[in-house]
């Protein structure tokens, strides 16, 4: 309709009469001087969201609805997307990287706070020449950042002192996750972790997504703080880096944690424990534990999705350990039957639901 209305105004001004070309074009003459009260109630929406595109250029629609609920303008996603487009702010697309196609198992998934810690390094430049070298520790499963320490040239001592400071303030963790980078796999690294009753997950070379965690917070340190600024100097990359990790963990929203903050999970975690809950998911789109690089792995029975289904799988454990030919035992039925023992007596779909402990477990054991 807007478009008919300009070819109105066009063939006005071509020396036609208003009444002949609203015949012509097909537009009521009422409809010409029609000003919609949507774009009256969205302008402020709009100029908010332009505001916020403009001081976080790397974020979307999604992520920017947040924001704006946090302003006094809740909206659905759908409404938002709409204004977006209808604003032309649009996200740059990054490259496609080629993506594992193959079940990879990751070790030691996060179950808990302080259960995976992972620690990995970035590196960029200043203006000026300095290199830097970037070490960032994340907590898996709050997905904090629990630091980012930027220096020249950072060695294994000087990651056992910021290990050393992160535990004294945080606590300990059960395991560290790294790559085999010379710094974490150094004799004085090791030595430090066994001392300090720390077990390591290290990754397998040449398998960057078994430290997916980390790596895919490097790529959003890189995204949306190094690749936009201009350091002149190493001191001024150490400011803004820090002040990105605050904003990070207290002001962007997370999408794995329900676009929750990383402070805001660890808060209602901290609240749930209190009350005696256990808080395993987050509201909402919280990826289950050991998901890695879009694939899904065999959870154990203390995720999330075990402790869900332990009732319904569990109610026809006896009938599974008559067809495999295992001790009836209610805790450890699916560790005893192996994989061959299962597919030769359910058939590999049906092996499959009860490996994974999926909701369909219970329809696939009373179909027997």
């Amino acid at each position: 309709m807007p478009e008919r209305r300009r070819a109105v105004v066009h063939a006005v001004n071509r020396g036609l009469s208003q009444r002949r070309s609203c015949a012509l074009i097909g537009v009521a003459r009422s409809a010409l001087h029609y000003e919609s009260a949507l774009a009256a109630k969205d302008a402020p929406v709009v100029s908010a969201m332009k505001a916020l595109a403009a001081q976080y250029p790397r974020y979307g629609y999604r992520r920017i609805r947040i924001f704006l609920r946090r302003e006094g303008h809740p909206m659905s996603p759908d409404r938002c997307h709409r204004l977006w487009q209808q604003a032309a702010l649009q996200v740059p697309r990054k490259r496609p990287r080629r993506r594992v196609t193959t079940r990879t198992d990751r070790p030691q998934p996060p179950s808990s706070r302080n259960h995976v810690w992972a620690y990995d390094f970035v590196f960029d430049a200043c203006a000026n020449g300095q290199q830097l070298k970037c070490l960032t520790i994340i907590d898996e499963y709050t997905r904090e950042c629990l630091a980012i320490d930027v220096a020249g040239s950072i060695r294994s001592r000087r990651v056992i002192d910021v290990l050393s400071r992160l535990i004294t303030v945080h606590g300990a963790p059960r395991y560290m996750r790294s790559d085999n980078g010379p710094e974490f796999v150094s004799r004085a690294i090791l030595d430090w972790i066994v001392t300090s009753g720390i077990n390591t997950a290290i990754s397998d070379p040449g398998k960057p997504w078994q430290n997916g965690a980390d790596e895919s917070f490097n790529g959003k340190l890189r995204d949306e703080c190094l690749s936009m600024e201009w350091f002149r100097s190493r001191e001024e990359a150490k400011v803004i880096i820090e002040t990105w990790r605050r904003h990070y963990n207290a002001v962007r929203p997370h999408s794995s944690l329900d676009y929750l903050t990383p402070n805001e999970f660890k808060a209602a975690l901290k609240h749930s424990t209190q009350q005696g809950a256990s808080l395993q998911v987050p509201l909402g789109r919280r990826k289950p534990a050991g998901h890695c690089g879009g694939n899904q792995e065999k959870p154990s029975f203390n995720s999330w999705r075990g402790a869900m289904c332990l009732n319904q799988i569990f109610l026809s454990s006896r009938r599974i350990s008559a067809l495999v030919d295992v001790p009836a035992s209610s805790s450890n039925f699916r560790d005893t039957a192996s994989p061959g023992q299962l597919t030769s007596a359910f058939g590999q779909g049906e092996a499959n639901e009860v490996l994974y402990g999926g909701l369909s477990g219970r329809r696939v054991l009373e179909s027997r």
